[in-house]
């Protein structure tokens, strides 16, 4: 409780804070640059023009949903390594399996099977590809799918695997497994199939 009111209380304060400190710094700055014979007004187009093309704003989704995934991730490592009582081996559930059917597109998979499964998360991130202006790719970001499980019971197993039916599905990996959570990306575009995550002994 007490960490997210020192939260709540750190963003009332930087709401009030940060416009005052804007107002008073922008003279400086203003000054400092104009010193140095730098003048932002002249990147003003060339930042719009930025802003506008495809590439840029399929890269910046992307970063987006990268940060959003290490939220995500950030948070159920933080649930995780807080103290709770120790389970005794009845209490822990002998293992974890997901089932989702992917439709081949973009749009979330639909559960087929769950077993000890509190919550499943599906995250699809587009592809992008960055060009020099004589058209030499530079850089290219494959589409992607992360998913992030929370299990219902904690579950002791030593490897989780992934499967896939009616298609191949080579491009995945476990990027942490914790006894009551687990993380799980594709960097590929997944074809119509269904995925079975799985815990293992």
């Amino acid at each position: 409780m007490g960490f997210f009111i020192r939260i709540i209380l750190g963003a009332v304060a930087l709401l009030f804070v940060a416009p005052f400190a804007a107002m008073l710094a922008e003279p400086f700055f203003a000054a400092f640059l104009s010193e140095m014979g730098i003048d932002t007004a002249l990147w003003g187009r060339p930042v719009a023009m930025l802003i506008s093309q495809l590439w840029f704003q399929l890269l910046a989704a992307g970063a987006t949903g990268a940060a959003m995934g290490t939220w995500l991730h950030w948070g159920a490592t933080r649930y995780d390594r807080k103290k709770t009582p120790i389970l005794t081996q009845t209490e822990r559930a002998a293992r974890s399996v997901l089932r989702l059917r992917f439709s081949g597109r973009t749009e979330a998979p639909t559960a087929v099977f769950e077993e000890n499964i509190a919550s499943w998360f599906a995250y699809w991130s587009p592809s992008a590809r960055i060009h020099d202006q004589h058209g030499k790719p530079l850089l290219e970001v494959p589409a992607s799918w992360a998913l992030f499980i929370v299990f219902e019971r904690e579950v002791d197993y030593r490897q989780a695997t992934v499967s896939a039916s009616g298609a191949s599905v080579e491009h995945w990996e476990i990027r942490q497994g914790l006894p009551s959570s687990l993380v799980v990306t594709f960097a590929q575009t997944l074809p119509p199939c269904d995925v079975e995550i799985a815990t293992k002994l």
